[in-house]
């Protein structure tokens, strides 16, 4: 928990257990009190799609979360999710280079919702599914089976990453020093949505 009632959660990795963990984090949290959410997805190079939807249904009340579009037309279909109590308040996803396939896919749902508000840098780009085929001499090959679309339709490759609405930089000068500035535009963020909505 961080001061002034926000809470922040960091995801190393998408695994089958994520979700479970992210409740666990989320009831901790609402019983501290938090008012509002950091998500923290810098660095995290994804796994199963079926994480990433449940993470990013933890926070969307309806709509879709992604379009999975087949190399075939017929191929195409469009995972929704229905949340009748979402949990906590205002938030901020915290994304970089690094936030790949599963954390772009959350990413990009909370922000085409306007759900959360993106700081950091651009990600990585890589919104397709691949299967990996053994050829007859022994070596492999991937072969893309199926592409990530975002809810509002909008592809995620190296073209098109997840762009920040807030772009903040964290150099390597930051990190010898221990600075975070993205972390603290976040908290930067937050604080001043929940004075808004203490003065309304």
């Amino acid at each position: 928990m961080k001061e002034g009632g926000i809470g922040y959660i960091k995801l190393i990795q998408f695994t089958e257990r994520t979700p479970s963990k992210l409740d666990e984090a989320l009831s901790e949290l609402k019983a501290k009190g938090a008012r509002a959410l950091i998500l923290d997805l810098r660095g995290n190079p994804g796994g199963p799609l079926e994480g990433a939807i449940e993470v990013a249904s933890r926070f969307l009340e309806s709509g879709p979360v992604v379009h999975i579009k087949g190399r075939k037309h017929e191929e195409t279909r469009e995972v929704m999710t229905d949340c009748p109590k979402c949990p906590i308040g205002p938030m901020v996803v915290l994304v970089n280079e690094g936030t790949a396939s599963a954390s772009e896919i959350v990413a990009a749902a909370l922000q085409d919702h306007k759900r959360a508000v993106i700081v950091g840098t651009p990600t990585f780009g890589k919104g397709t599914i691949q299967t990996v085929v053994t050829l007859s001499d022994g070596s492999s090959l991937a072969v893309t089976s199926a592409k990530y679309l975002r809810p509002n339709g909008k592809p995620i490759d190296p073209d098109h990453p997840i762009r920040p609405d807030v772009e903040v930089r964290r150099t390597e000068e930051d990190e010898a020093k221990g600075r975070d500035p993205q972390l603290e535009r976040a908290m930067q963020i937050l604080k001043e949505r929940l004075r808004e909505e203490s003065a309304r």
